[in-house]
């Protein structure tokens, strides 16, 4: 298949693939921005320049933040691309946010239920080291720091967890938090690693958001 496949195809592929239920925005985006001017394309003649001059178009009208989630959707779209055989390099994979929309505001970032669920696909994928898919998954269910839930492993009696305070971030107290079933099951299994191994993990993908993303996020929808 590899030359015949066209852009327009692999995203129509892709987006059948999305095991969440309104994976509207994608499309959106990706018909507004790259499939008038890539979607007849080959897959194998679209170059990184290619997608480098699309998101400048984004960009350039003043959307530095649109251009992020289009950047994210395309890498997507490439990865599934790859693994399916069509290509044999990702175009994407080395353009970053810091030369497309530039970083964004952490502090603002919170997962739409869309965003959310795409993460839970990819942790239950062998996409990242075991530890990784770990730390990741108890970061979203507990709503606690990276360097915390690296850490979790022999801290954990019954449903509770106590994060001693040396590990804390006021260091002031020790920490209790109580765990849901599918989280004390995780506990037993997380590896005490470099925290930024996750955000390196996330930033690898594509994705807008950061491990203390997560941690947002869950203290908002549980808001």
């Amino acid at each position: 298949a590899i030359g015949i496949i066209t852009l327009e195809y692999a995203v129509e592929e892709y987006l059948k693939s999305l095991d969440y239920e309104h994976p509207e925005q994608v499309r959106q985006r990706l018909s507004k921005d790259v499939l008038p001017t890539l979607g007849k394309r080959r897959l194998s003649t679209i170059t990184s320049k290619d997608l480098s001059d699309v998101l400048q178009v984004i960009v350039d009208r003043g959307s530095p933040v649109s251009a992020n989630r289009t950047l994210a959707d395309v890498k997507h779209v490439f990865n599934f691309a790859y693994e399916k055989g069509w290509i044999r390099e990702n175009p994407a994979l080395r353009i970053t946010r810091k030369v497309v929309g530039g970083k964004e505001k952490t502090r603002d970032i919170v997962l739409t239920d869309d965003e959310i669920k795409h993460l839970i696909k990819e942790l239950k994928s062998d996409r990242w080291e075991f530890k990784t898919r770990i730390g990741l998954t108890l970061c979203l269910l507990t709503g606690q720091r990276a360097s915390e839930c690296l850490g979790i492993n022999g801290e954990v009696k019954g449903a509770w967890w106590t994060v001693p305070k040396f590990r804390t971030k006021s260091k002031l107290s020790d920490h209790k938090v109580y765990l849901v079933p599918y989280a004390r099951y995780l506990s037993r299994y997380a590896e005490q690693c470099d925290h930024r191994t996750l955000s390196r993990a996330l930033k690898r993908a594509g994705v807008r958001y950061t491990p203390h993303d997560l941690r947002r996020t869950m203290a908002t929808k549980l808001s």
